[in-house]
């Protein structure tokens, strides 16, 4: 990826044109939450591998500094929670955190470049797909997770009573049949107590995260 081709990603995914007929095909990052055409995980990855390529010139003062890319980049962040986070969105509750991950992956990768960290702080929680040519896998290094993460509360959560405010079209169009048998599965979440996808600690609901005890909205029956 050349610097060049770097900056056209990130305008086109930040929806930055003044051409009538270009916003209305684009599918990009924004494009894909305006047009509601379903989110796109190679958009994800291509703005990040944008960032890597224009990273170097993130703190340059005269020239290597461009103002365009640096607005274009809040613009993402910025009208992505605006957009694809909000109770209006069109991105169902499970997709909701997985952009919301997307979302911090690129604040914080755009904020450490500008205060001169290097690409594994930068990128310290991201991992390139597969599909990335080598020199973007060099800039872009980072890991699933941290080294020495401990994951042993997973099966605990997992395990605990789901909130009884957590309510999911599964819930209504399943009642009355015998037990082991459904017509759907969850479907959507949300809050019996808010209406929305985030409950009263304006936290989201789903499967997993009402079995958190520790929301100070959390109940069982």
């Amino acid at each position: 990826m050349t610097p060049d081709y770097a900056k056209q990603l990130i305008l086109k995914h930040a929806l930055v044109s003044r051409d009538a007929a270009d916003l209305a095909s684009n599918h990009g990052f924004l494009g894909s939450l305006k047009n509601e055409s379903g989110l796109n995980e190679n958009n994800f990855h291509e703005v990040m591998a944008s960032i890597a390529e224009l990273a170097p010139n993130f703190t340059e003062t005269e020239d290597g500094h461009n103002p365009e890319i640096m607005a274009a980049l809040w613009r993402i962040v910025t009208l992505g929670r605006e957009w694809g986070l909000s109770p209006d969105s069109s991105v169902t509750v499970r997709e909701a955190h997985m952009f919301e991950d997307w979302i911090n992956k690129i604040a914080w990768a755009v904020t450490m470049f500008l205060d001169g960290e290097e690409s594994e702080v930068a990128f310290r929680d991201y991992t390139s797909p597969g599909n990335l040519s080598d020199t973007e896998a060099e800039l872009v290094p980072g890991e699933s997770a941290e080294p020495g993460t401990d994951d042993s509360n997973e099966d605990e959560t997992e395990t605990a009573p789901r909130c009884m405010h957590l309510w999911s079209n599964g819930l209504f169009m399943n009642a009355g049949l015998p037990d082991g048998e459904e017509v759907i599965g969850d479907g959507d979440f949300w809050c019996s107590l808010t209406q929305t996808v985030l409950g009263p600690d304006g936290s989201y609901c789903d499967g997993d995260e009402c079995r958190d005890s520790s929301r100070d909205c959390y109940e069982v029956s």
